[in-house]
């Protein structure tokens, strides 16, 4: 997520506009966006299916996947709370790796 907004933000700065030009000029080594630089390059961006696949073989989020693809398992309920968005981040993942 931090590479693609990288890529999005630099791109938003590529317009000929005065004062993005300023902001450009200004920017040496300042933010990770590197405007001035001619030698930044595109960061790194993985796939959603690169990410799923990286996240299974993970030892504590594998365990996740895997205990919720058991046969017995109801993945719609065990996933339900996940959709009210109440948790922070941190604490959603905590969860997970228990």
């Amino acid at each position: 997520m931090h590479n693609r907004e990288l890529s999005n933000l630099r791109t938003n700065f590529e317009t000929e506009s005065p004062m993005h030009m300023e902001v450009i000029e200004c920017d040496k080594g300042l933010t990770p966006l590197s405007l001035a630089s001619t030698e930044w390059q595109k960061p790194f961006v993985l796939s959603t299916s690169d990410r799923e696949t990286v996240w299974k073989v993970k030892e504590l989020h594998g365990r996740f996947f895997k205990a919720l693809h058991e046969p017995h398992v109801d993945k719609k309920a065990s996933l339900q709370w996940l959709r009210f968005g109440d948790l922070f981040g941190e604490t959603e993942g905590f969860v997970c790796e228990i």
